[in-house]
């Protein structure tokens, strides 16, 4: 095994530029693991931070720096972010700490709130330059051609979230809904003016309840299927254009505003979910609602009717397109309500107050789902199979028969 010396010397005198003009990573792992057997075992040990953080190599520090932190990770990227001897073993602590892949929840809840608030500015820094950059460049290149498609939140801000949920840190998920909220007024009024619909990635929670409600389905014979499109509008939803004095009120002077006049819709079409972003701000500011779990409660109940509509069983065909978009409202509402109804009542908690106060305000269609509740989920899903062999638009009347 090389000794402490062995290592300084190493670093010193690389690299060897006569050999190759540059050294990336992999060229420093090659030559370390060649002329310093044993470096792994240096670097791990503490002692021996200060003497290897004071000798600089000829060129490529920071390549070298990267090695040393994916070798040691939390503790030496903590040292370099508040005392580096070297501009670039603060930068490449900085870039360690930007990469969420290092971030457990345990690794969190150890942090300092300087390096807390750094990754929060640097995920958020980072989704919003992505979203500008995409919108700049569609807009600017091809937005006469093609329907211009982003994901928004982004990836590094969902995974951040889930980062500081699990570490329970309320302070920082609040901070990061504030900002996230922030950024979701900048795309609403540069998307409004600039293009029609930006691609809907759900969060965890969501997700979990979208797995909920498929295992529901399956639990009849369904078999799974990947999820329909699913987007974000920031156009105004139709309640919007029929009464545009409401898109800026902050009282509700409605008693009833269905789901899909305000807040989502199926289009069973081209099969895309479609969120409204000002219906949702709305709806959450007049009747007291999170945003963010109305938003989960919409997208279930739209998921509700693409399932009603085309969720897979062998032996069961899809229900005729035709024959779909002409059933009666009752049915169409009926289902989706009764299978978010399933997921609330299995979910409890917020996502189910946040339904039955929702459903307060829904006409009747939206109401039809209490008549069923008390009827055992295997008997309702063998009446949807009898439903779409129908060779007529599906009728209230005809759904109560195969009860």
């Amino acid at each position: 095994m090389s000794s402490l010396n062995d290592l300084l010397k190493f670093i010193e005198n690389s690299p060897h530029i006569e050999e190759r003009p540059h050294w990336y990573e992999e060229d420093w792992r090659r030559n370390l693991d060649r002329q310093v057997p044993g470096w792994k075992e240096l670097i791990m040990d503490p002692n021996n931070w200060k003497a290897v953080e004071e000798v600089a190599p000829k060129q490529d520090m920071h390549h070298l720096c990267e090695v040393f932190l994916k070798e040691v990770g939390y503790d030496l990227a903590v040292r370099w972010f508040f005392n580096p001897v070297y501009d670039d073993q603060r930068r490449e602590a900085e870039r360690w700490f930007e990469n969420l892949d290092n971030i457990s929840a345990a690794i969190w809840k150890k942090l300092d709130g300087s390096i807390r608030g750094y990754i929060i500015k640097e995920a958020i820094d980072k989704g919003t330059r992505s979203l500008r950059s995409a919108m700049r460049h569609w807009f600017h290149i091809y937005h006469d051609i093609f329907e211009l498609t982003i994901d928004f939140p982004s990836k590094e801000l969902i995974r951040l979230r889930e980062i500081v949920e699990d570490a329970g840190d309320t302070s920082s998920l609040n901070r990061i809904q504030e900002i996230y909220q922030e950024n979701l007024r900048f795309a609403e009024m540069y998307l409004f003016e600039y293009a029609n619909k930006a691609k809907y990635r759900p969060d965890r929670r969501e997700r979990k309840l979208i797995s909920l409600l498929m295992g529901k389905v399956m639990s009849s014979g369904f078999r799974p299927a990947s999820l329909p499109a699913i987007k974000i509008s920031y156009d105004s939803p139709p309640l919007f254009i029929a009464y545009p004095e409401l898109e800026d009120s902050e009282e509700s002077r409605y008693e009833l505003f269905d789901i899909e006049e305000v807040l989502g819709c199926y289009k069973p079409d081209d099969v895309t979910i479609i969120l409204y972003a000002k219906g949702l701000s709305w709806c959450a500011r007049t009747i007291d609602l999170d945003e963010r779990v109305l938003r989960a409660v919409v997208l279930i109940h739209e998921l509700g009717h693409w399932i009603t509509h085309l969720f897979p069983k062998n032996g069961v065909p899809e229900w005729q397109l035709d024959l779909y978009k002409l059933t009666e409202k009752e049915v169409h509402e009926g289902w989706a309500q009764l299978l978010t109804c399933w997921v609330a009542e299995s979910e409890d908690g917020k996502f189910k107050e946040t339904f039955e106060k929702l459903n307060r305000f829904q006409s009747r269609p939206y109401k039809v789902f209490e008549d069923f509740t008390d009827i055992s989920e295997s008997k309702v899903m063998s009446s949807l199979e009898r439903l779409r062999q129908l060779r007529w638009p599906a009728r209230l009347m005809d759904w109560e028969s195969f009860i």
